[in-house]
């Protein structure tokens, strides 16, 4: 199985520990917006309810636009890592 090398000057490939940790912060995330809903469930409050489906939903686009423009998430932006092309190491098209 080879694997990518960049070339001189290149970025190094992230490690596994960091690309775990990029995946954990945005299930932190996700949760987190979660947790108003569980309130709301819990003291019958809808308006807490709606507002964790808004955030949800605004926190899942926005990991979509970010991946789709930049190849990162918010985990993988605070982590300073990112998904390239295998082939060319650049964005991935």
């Amino acid at each position: 199985m080879s694997t990518y090398q960049p070339e001189a000057g290149g970025a190094a490939l992230a490690s596994r520990g960091s690309r775990l940790a990029a995946v954990l912060l945005d299930g932190i995330i996700f949760i987190g917006a979660g947790v108003f809903g569980v309130i709301g469930a819990v003291t019958n409050t809808e308006p807490l309810i709606a507002v964790s489906v808004v955030l949800w939903l605004a926190i899942l686009i926005a990991q979509m636009v970010l991946l789709g423009t930049r190849g990162q998430t918010i985990g993988k932006i605070a982590l300073n890592i990112r998904v390239v092309d295998f082939n060319t190491g650049g964005h991935p098209a």
